[in-house]
């Protein structure tokens, strides 16, 4: 039987205290995850203390680890998930930027391109803006005052860093039109992606017919919604194979794969590479 999706993509709103323009919280992700996808009407700066797991962004799906930073602008829906049966421990800042921008003066034009395009920013390629976003974390936690000049600080030199990424690699990663509208789809199979689906019933959650539903999908995601669902699945099994202790099998398993050649066969299609060898291949890489 087919679970309940979520039916709207869900605004979660900050209240800002008169005059402040940075707040912080301390969040806990466990790996039943955020079950629909959401948006802020700020810019969210999240750093990642502890843990790893999946990212949603729209389309996308990005891999986290410890140290990781992602900016996502004001109105963007996302959603997090631990790997299978662990935490993550983040530190999520928003901005009100107009806010920021009386008190400090008007943003470059430059950082713009910080809070305006959607970033994923790993400790191992980025260790700069992983080490300001970490700063900027210790400041809201310990000064009990968003509103502290010092945090205004931390925000503005974060932002200059990923204006920098940015501004180099020409990155605009903007939301594909639809994808909204497919919002019901990508939060269950984000929630469930261990799960069968039934892609006649997502199709009515999201309103519209399974045939416009499904050219919907691959136009806006690049995938159909079965490719999708594998690339899922791959990206959580990337996650834990960074743990030694889980076997390739029961990972496999753990990701909704009913058989190890079938695991094996799609992620060496999506990977080029076999679990095994993309395993070695990362603990190579930690001990450079």
């Amino acid at each position: 039987m087919q679970k309940q999706s979520s039916l709207a993509i869900v605004d979660r709103p900050i209240n800002f205290p008169k005059h402040v323009c940075v707040m912080g919280f301390n969040y806990r992700q466990s790996d039943t995850g955020i079950h629909f996808l959401h948006q802020h009407a700020y810019v969210e700066l999240g750093y990642c203390h502890r843990g790893e797991g999946i990212f949603l962004h729209g389309h996308e799906v990005i891999r986290y680890q410890a140290g990781d930073v992602v900016v996502i602008p004001a109105g963007q829906p996302h959603l997090a998930q631990s790997a299978v049966g662990t935490t993550s421990d983040w530190t999520f800042s928003y901005v009100e930027t107009t806010r920021l921008s009386v008190q400090l003066g008007q943003l470059a034009s430059n950082m713009q391109l910080a809070v305006q395009h959607f970033g994923h920013f790993s400790a191992l390629e980025y260790k700069p803006i992983s080490t300001t976003a970490l700063l900027l974390s210790e400041q809201l936690g310990s000064t009990g005052s968003p509103a502290n000049d010092m945090v205004s600080g931390y925000v503005l030199a974060l932002f200059s860093l990923i204006a920098a990424v940015l501004g180099a690699t020409q990155t605009e990663r903007q939301l594909p039109p639809q994808t909204k509208k497919l919002a019901p789809a990508i939060a269950y199979l984000a929630q469930y992606f261990a799960e069968p689906f039934c892609v006649d019933q997502l199709a009515a959650d999201c309103g519209v017919s399974t045939v416009q539903f499904r050219r919907l999908f691959q136009q806006n995601l690049g995938l159909s919604p079965r490719n999708y669902l594998f690339k899922l699945r791959i990206e959580m099994a990337k996650v834990m194979l960074g743990d030694p202790k889980n076997s390739i099998l029961d990972i496999s398993m753990a990701v909704g794969f009913v058989t190890l050649s079938s695991f094996n066969r799609q992620f060496k299609r999506f990977t080029a590479t076999s679990p095994s060898q993309w395993r070695k291949a990362q603990y190579q890489r930690t001990m450079v």
